[in-house]
């Protein structure tokens, strides 16, 4: 009846003929309703909800697809309930190019737009950290650094698998995701200011809401929450050259002239990228270097606390790729693991770049000669202040009118300079010693200071003799 009456007004309106109309009026119904077209439900629906009118999005519907595909394949072959979201990102503009929120809606929490949800990034923020380390100056990738225990003021840490490895150097820390020496080199770089340095990013760190939380050591280990959004911005700067933008939605904002905020040099960028690109390959997969026109990914990959969310993120071939598998509800999935659980989906999502339009030269790789950097990460401890021999704290001494008091002290540095309660002591011409005539009894402060300027004082009374 509906079909009968719209044939009608088409007729009637002269839009097709009689014949035509009878010809329709005669086709056979469907035999059920089909289902409405959900491809980008999520983004579609927030760019719907936040835009009027006609919205031209970013999004490569070709590409949405197949995203979307491999997205519910990895959800089906988990098999334990598990969501997964994934976030393409081009790196030079920051045009989101395939956006999946979740597996499906008939996966728990499936309506959640997981890109959006703050959780726990595990250790993908270890390359940052690092960056900044590297921007100050304080390390390079061949910089010694000690992973063995250390406590960071009562925080101690410990890595996955409970093992110290000793020294090693800055790029195998990185690549094999040790967590003291990350942790070591946050303190160093300031929690405050790797936090600040983040915010300007436009990364919103999420802390407890409690007034006094703020983000401490355990920002190196997936301390505070962060987006796959968020992610996929920082991982798009280390391949354009350490600007962070913000991501792209719509064709207007992908046109239009975004402020980049310089997180680290293009230098510093391309180190840090090269490390990721060395990192060791999953199991089962060849080395991208051995693999012809083979994507090189600059990856790295994160657990959260209890397994509750796995990460993988990386860019390569003018791609950023965001990756996260856990369930919807934060619970625990022991076992799974980001190399484990989210990497296969991250290198999915790379393969089905390099077939939507083939490999593109990405180059995460630096072969250039390492800038001058310190050769170990943390200062060797400074030798102790030099200790006085005489007169040692506390004593009494006679004074003689006479006969004055040869000063002596050992430990320090060579070159040391005498001081009674501040005034310099000069040194005899004779013997060269430093030679103490107190001009009348009391209490002196006696100080000796070494040649790199430590030094120790003793407190003594001179008394009338």
């Amino acid at each position: 009846a509906s079909r009968e009456r719209i044939l009608r007004k088409l007729e009637a309106l002269n839009r097709i003929s009689p014949t035509r109309a009878a010809e329709a009026g005669e086709a056979s119904l469907p035999a059920a309703r089909a289902a409405p077209p959900r491809l980008a439900y999520h983004a579609g629906r927030r760019l719907a909800a936040s835009k009027g009118g006609v919205t031209r999005s970013t999004i490569d519907a070709a590409l949405q697809a197949q995203a979307e595909a491999i997205v519910r394949a990895h959800a089906v072959a988990a098999a334990d309930g598990a969501a997964a979201a994934l976030l393409i990102v081009e790196t030079e503009t920051g045009a989101v190019r395939a956006s999946v929120g979740s597996p499906g809606f008939d996966v728990a929490g499936g309506w959640i737009d997981l890109t959006g949800a703050s959780r726990s990034p595990g250790s993908t923020l270890k390359p940052f950290i690092y960056a900044l380390a590297l921007e100050d100056g304080l390390a390079g990738p061949s910089t010694v650094i000690e992973d063995m225990p250390r406590s960071f003021g009562g925080y101690s840490p410990e890595n996955f698998d409970r093992s110290f490895r000793g020294e090693v150097r800055l790029r195998e820390a990185l690549q094999h995701s040790l967590n003291t020496p990350a942790v070591r080199a946050l303190d160093r770089v300031g929690v405050s200011r790797f936090a600040a340095a983040l915010g300007a990013a436009g990364v919103r760190l999420e802390t407890p809401t409690r007034a006094e939380d703020k983000p401490g050591l355990a920002l190196a280990l997936g301390g505070a929450g962060v987006t796959a959004r968020d992610l996929a911005a920082l991982y798009a700067a280390l391949g354009a050259g350490g600007q962070v933008r913000p991501l792209a939605w719509t064709l207007e904002e992908e046109n239009a002239s975004h402020t980049a905020y310089r997180l680290m040099s293009a230098e510093t960028a391309r180190r840090i990228s090269g490390i990721l690109a060395d990192a060791p390959s999953l199991a089962g997969r060849a080395p991208s270097a051995l693999a012809q026109r083979a994507t090189r990914v600059a990856f790295k990959t994160g657990t959260s606390y209890g397994y509750r969310d796995a990460w993988a993120a990386g860019h390569g071939s003018g791609y950023a790729v965001v990756a996260w598998v856990g369930r919807a509800d934060g619970a625990s999935r022991p076992g799974e693991t980001g190399r484990k659980a989210a990497a296969p989906l991250l290198f999915d999502a790379f393969d089905m770049l390099e077939r939507h339009e083939g490999a593109r030269d990405g180059a995460t790789h630096d072969d250039a000669p390492a800038a001058p950097a310190l050769a170990r990460f943390d200062a060797p401890a400074r030798a102790a202040p030099p200790e006085i021999v005489f007169p040692r704290e506390g004593v009494e001494i006679f004074l003689h009118a006479e006969r004055g008091f040869a000063l002596a002290a050992r430990g320090g540095a060579a070159g040391y300079r005498w001081y009674v309660n501040g005034a310099p002591l000069e040194r005899e011409e004779t013997s060269g010693r430093a030679v103490w005539r107190p001009a009348a009894a009391g209490f002196y402060d006696v100080t000796v200071v070494d040649g790199e300027g430590r030094a120790s004082t003793s407190k003594v009374r001179v008394v009338a003799g």
